[in-house]
C-alpha cells in the first residue's frame, strides 16, 4: 500500500491545484502511516472501518483534533486511491466499504461534540473601515471590486480584458490562480 500510495500521490499532484497539494500530501501520509506494508488486495471492509477510527484519533500539527469534515475528506481520498488502483487494473475488485449509515454511526460522537462553524459577514461599517485602512488607491479599488462582486482573489487576478463585457455589464470568470499557477478553469465539477 505504501508504494502504491506514493504512485497515487504523484498522479494527484499533477492534476490537483497547487493550493490543495499539501492537503493531499498529508492525506496520503496518514494512509501510508496506517496501512504501511499491507498488500492492497488484502484490504477489506473491516480495514477501512479501522482506518476511519484511526483518522478520528489524529490531529493537526498543533494537536487540535481533525474536524468531522476533514476526517471524511481523508477517508474519501483513501476510497479514491482504491478506485485509482482498480482503474489501473492493480485491483480487480474493490473492497466493500461501510454504507452511509455505518459511517454516520462511526462519526456520530464527533458530530455531536463538534460546534458548527458560524459565518460572520462584514456589515457596511466594517467594510468602510477596511477600505479606510488601505492606503494605495489601486489596492482599494481591487478590494472594493472583490467586496461588490463576491469574486475570489485568485479569480480576480486571472481576469483578462476578454472576460469583461461592457455591453451586458458582466464579467465571465474562466480561470483562476492557485498560488502562482494559472488554472484554465475554475475548481468544481462544472
Amino acid at each position: 500500500a505504501s508504494t502504491l500510495l506514493d504512485v497515487f500521490l504523484k498522479y494527484k499532484l499533477r492534476v490537483t491545484a497547487p493550493s490543495y497539494q499539501s492537503g493531499y500530501q498529508r492525506q496520503v501520509q496518514l494512509a501510508k502511516q496506517y496501512f504501511c506494508n499491507t498488500h492492497v488486495r488484502e484490504i477489506k471492509k473491516n480495514d477501512s472501518i479501522k482506518y476511519l477510527k484511526f483518522l478520528k484519533t489524529q490531529g493537526k500539527k498543533d494537536g487540535i483534533p481533525l474536524r468531522a469534515k476533514t476526517i471524511l475528506n481523508y477517508y474519501g481520498n483513501f476510497k479514491t486511491f482504491l478506485n485509482y488502483l482498480k482503474r489501473n487494473e492493480i485491483l480487480t475488485v474493490l473492497p466493500e466499504f461501510p454504507n452511509k449509515a455505518e459511517v454516520e454511526e462511526l462519526m456520530e460522537e464527533i458530530l455531536l461534540n463538534e460546534e458548527p462553524f458560524h459565518y460572520s459577514w462584514f456589515n457596511s461599517e466594517e467594510q468602510i473601515g477596511i477600505l479606510d485602512v488601505i492606503e494605495n488607491n489601486g489596492d482599494k479599488e481591487i478590494v472594493r471590486f472583490l467586496m461588490l462582486h463576491g469574486c475570489r482573489p485568485g479569480e480576480a487576478r486571472a481576469l483578462s480584458v476578454a472576460d469583461v463585457n461592457i455591453e451586458t455589464l458582466s464579467i465571465t470568470i474562466k480561470s483562476t490562480f492557485s498560488k502562482n499557477t494559472l488554472r484554465p478553469r475554475r475548481k468544481g465539477k462544472r
